[in-house]
């Protein structure tokens, strides 16, 4: 099974299994960028929940070296580009070795077999473990609550989808109100163009 398609089923254990909405991946507006990301309200896991898909071992070893940041005293956390490390350095950022990242909630989705879950747990003990079982997810290991979650870039994320939703609706000719929109039930946030006003 290719990434893609991981990130596939990923989405679909969020919105079915654990009950998420919304459901958002791929979005890079923080310095992380999940392959998968939901919030939930039940009692199982309140909050967000991050299912990033591994299909390598050397890629899941790989993920500790996200947590190879810098911070400055200003403008917070940046993940460095490539060869950009020294002039960073000269800016005022400092490194730091474990800086925060988004999701209370945070697993890996792994093809059954590619690594031992309590290994995976040993390297990241912050994460659970999904396994690929056919068509299915299986929970080898439950992820625990991370009370240091980074919630600042979760509330960024939300921001940059919902501000992306407005101005792709607008391109398409829709009236726009998202305080009428987010409303309970609100039923004339959007209006399609010709239609004489009709929500959609």
């Amino acid at each position: 099974m290719t990434h893609r398609e991981m990130v596939e089923v990923a989405r679909r254990w969020l919105r079915g299994s654990a009950r998420c909405s919304p459901v958002l991946s791929g979005i890079a507006s923080t310095s992380e960028i999940p392959d998968a990301i939901g919030w939930s309200s039940s009692y199982k896991h309140r909050g967000s929940i991050v299912v990033e898909c591994k299909t390598t071992v050397s890629d899941l070893r790989r993920d500790g070296q996200k947590a190879a940041m810098f911070r400055h005293p200003e403008h917070g956390w940046l993940l460095p580009g490539r060869g950009r490390v020294r002039s960073m350095l000269k800016q005022g950022y400092e490194r730091a070795e474990s800086a925060p990242t988004i999701g209370r909630y945070r697993y890996f989705l792994l093809p059954r077999g590619l690594a031992d879950p309590a290994k995976v747990v040993g390297w990241y003990p912050d994460h659970g473990v999904l396994l690929l079982c056919g068509s299915r997810v299986c929970r080898a290991v439950a992820a625990p609550r991370r009370e240091h979650a980074d919630l600042d870039s979760e509330i960024r994320l939300l921001r940059f989808a919902l501000v992306h939703l407005e101005h792709n609706l607008a391109a398409l000719g829709c009236a726009v109100d998202l305080v009428e929109a987010t409303k309970f039930a609100g039923a004339r946030g959007i209006e399609l163009p010709g239609k004489g006003g009709a929500p959609c």
